[in-house]
């Protein structure tokens, strides 16, 4: 009973350590999402320039995420890699800060894209090494909504404290260290057997790769949720205010859902909560294509409880499930590369189609890519039998 209870102490404290670590990894590290391109612009970098930093980053961050995972999986360098890409980001926004120019933000975009996923793809793995294994869907769930948390607390204060850019991603760049302090008082994953050092040099099962197609195209909807629903609601008229509350939205739902859903995929495992997240996507792009009324802009955001929180807890617990501990960074890893290639997708598709035919038909149209997903999830359940639920 004794032991129990420690136990059960000792998971509590490394899942807040790992809270706190996700709090200033996001909380931070967003800061670089959210203004990279209007500080482009205030630099003066036309839009054709901005597409292809972006783009190159994005192209980056596509390829190292596999590379890191799997350099964290076969040297078990989890917590020294995170340690290296946190420093290196670090330097990053401190290089952000002051860039001025074309060949300066080159450089930023090749640091960042390089270093980015060392944190962001190799954490989850870290973190569910950290957390009890009858209940990994609610801890992580828990987890990753302090991450919504530290996003939503330094988009909505520094702003309102600090003048410039610049201050924002200085201060970032100064408490973003500090997240090691957590990291490095989090357990490291136990060395691995002999068995699983047998199941690290075996190809990843095919029914990951055949998931991460679905994800691919589940993930092609996703600049649908933010950047082009702003946009349409700024053609219906919305205020800036109710375009900022409607955003809002997301954050808020993410922050409360994502341990309800991860505690619903330790009941019913994660077949489920994917099935009703992928299905919820489709039909929140649906729904929005009818949405003609500012004041009904809240109607589609209903579907992120399902379509974003439930769908990212399952689909990390159903990778971990098909990867197996030997090689969970690497698929974590490839799982990062193939959203943001349906990121990178998605919003050329979006852009083109929103040009010629209108928002409506833009959102019906990736309403049906996001339904079309649902084949290629529903083909990996019939054949996989150890994820159940």
């Amino acid at each position: 009973m004794a032991g129990n209870l420690e136990t059960s102490k000792s998971y509590a404290r490394k899942l807040w350590l790992a809270r706190g670590a996700c709090f200033l990894q996001i909380g931070c590290g967003a800061q670089l999402s959210i203004y990279a391109a209007v500080h482009m612009t205030d630099k003066g970098l036309s839009g054709t320039a901005i597409g292809i930093l972006l783009a190159i980053e994005s192209a980056l961050i596509i390829l190292t995420g596999p590379l890191w995972g799997w350099v964290a999986d076969r040297y078990h360098f989890y917590r020294r890699l995170i340690a290296i890409g946190t420093i290196g980001l670090t330097a990053t926004m401190a290089w952000f800060a002051i860039a001025d120019s074309e060949l300066d933000f080159l450089f930023y975009v090749l640091l960042r894209g390089i270093m980015v996923t060392s944190v962001m793809g190799v954490m989850p793995a870290l973190a569910l090494a950290n957390l009890p294994p009858e209940s990994q869907g609610k801890s992580f769930g828990s987890y990753r909504s302090f991450g919504s948390i530290g996003f939503m607390t330094s988009s909505l204060l520094l702003p309102m404290f600090l003048p410039s850019i610049e201050s924002i991603i200085l201060l970032a760049a100064l408490v973003f260290p500090t997240s090691l302090y957590f990291v490095f008082a989090l357990e490291r994953p136990p060395p691995r057997t002999t068995s699983e050092e047998e199941a690290f040099h075996k190809k990843l099962p095919p029914l990951l790769y055949w998931f991460l197609v679905a994800n691919f195209l589940v993930c092609l909807t996703d600049p649908a949720i933010n950047g082009f629903y702003n946009s349409y609601a700024r053609t219906l008229g919305a205020d800036l205010e109710w375009i900022g509350f409607i955003s809002s939205l997301n954050g808020f739902t993410a922050f409360l859902f994502l341990p309800i859903m991860g505690s619903w995929v330790d009941r019913r495992g994660p077949k489920l909560i994917l099935l009703l997240g992928y299905a919820s996507q489709s039909l929140r792009m649906l729904s929005a294509s009818f949405v003609t009324a500012p004041e009904w802009l809240w109607m589609p955001q209903v579907f992120h409880i399902f379509g974003w929180a439930g769908r990212e807890v399952a689909a990390i617990l159903f990778i971990a499930v098909l990867a197996g501990t030997t090689k969970r960074a690497t698929a974590m890893g490839l799982y990062v590369s193939t959203k943001m290639a349906g990121l990178m997708v998605g919003s050329f598709l979006m852009g083109r189609l929103s040009d010629l035919y209108g928002y409506s038909v833009m959102f019906q149209i990736v309403s049906a890519i996001a339904a079309f997903s649902l084949v290629f999830l529903l083909y990996v359940f019939s054949r996989d039998k150890r994820a159940q639920g």
